[in-house]
């Protein structure tokens, strides 16, 4: 018969939980529409996504596929931020007893180069929003 970790006389194995698996199945579910929108995450999100679509020159300037990079990206950025929250809550990244990086630390690496790969597909210069002349702008308005 097999002994559990407390008949043997040894205290039971303390889990660190990291909280990444459910904010990952809930961006998976619903998206970055899933988070409470009244959250100061959801606003530096919005703020985050409306700030990158400026510099691109505006959302009318977007395509579609543009357009998801930059949801992609958004939601790799929430999850960043909230791995980087719980990393600098540990006393250390390291694992001694194996020695080695604990792996929400290589996930959360994995994440930020895809991050990376995103902004690499927009373009990481920025340009200007596309304004019409000022005869077009006249004509458009009926002015003489």
């Amino acid at each position: 018969m097999k002994r559990t970790r407390q008949q043997q006389g040894k205290a039971p194995r303390s889990y660190q939980k990291h909280q990444l698996t459910p904010l990952l199945k809930t961006l998976k579910q619903g998206g970055l529409g899933a988070i409470d929108q009244r959250s100061a995450l959801a606003r530096e999100t919005a703020k985050l996504r409306s700030e990158i679509i400026r510099d691109l020159g505006g959302e009318e300037n977007l395509s579609a596929q543009q357009l998801a990079v930059v949801k992609e990206f958004t939601k790799r950025s929430v999850m960043v931020e909230s791995i980087d929250a719980w990393i600098f809550t540990q006393p250390s990244l390291l694992n001694k007893r194996t020695r080695s990086l604990y792996p929400i630390v290589v996930q959360r690496q994995v994440i930020a180069d895809g991050m990376i790969r995103c902004l690499e597909r927009l373009g990481l210069e920025r340009r200007a929003k596309q304004i019409p002349s000022l005869q077009d702008y006249l004509s458009q308005k009926g002015t003489p």
